[in-house]
């Protein structure tokens, strides 16, 4: 069957599963992609990076600290183990907080970038197991 007629396919026939297709030929695919690509790509030069020293070309207006209220109290309640503070205690102490989240919010779209200390706590979770946020 062609990618297209695959595409076009009525959703309410099931496909049978094809014998031809196993786990181990899967993964010898991928692996013989890979292998092909290091393969085409080894003599190649390195990339070169450049930075950009020009202005930006979007700018965000900044939030206020309403903005920011209304957004922290409507979130869902979420709880994720790389959280700094559980939801439910963030809701409490939301109004003391709220002065430092706010700068931070707004220096981070005016400067278009999170500091490193909002990412790093992601960083630190190495399977997906260890970094899976509940509802």
């Amino acid at each position: 069957m062609s990618p297209i007629s695959l595409l076009l396919r009525d959703r309410n026939v099931s496909l049978e599963p094809s014998p031809d297709v196993t786990a181990d030929r899967l993964a010898q695919f991928f692996i013989d992609k890979v292998n092909g690509v290091r393969a085409a790509t080894e003599n190649a030069a390195p990339p070169t990076y450049t930075t950009h020293a020009g202005q930006h070309r979007c700018s965000f207006r900044e939030v206020s600290v309403d903005d920011v209220r209304k957004i922290l109290l409507n979130s869902p309640p979420k709880i994720c183990a790389a959280d700094p503070l559980p939801t439910s205690v963030l809701r409490e102490v939301v109004d003391t907080i709220l002065p430092f989240i706010w700068v931070m919010c707004n220096a981070s779209l005016r400067e278009g970038h999170l500091y490193t200390g909002v990412t790093e706590g992601c960083r630190h979770y190495t399977s997906p197991e260890e970094n899976k946020c509940s509802p």
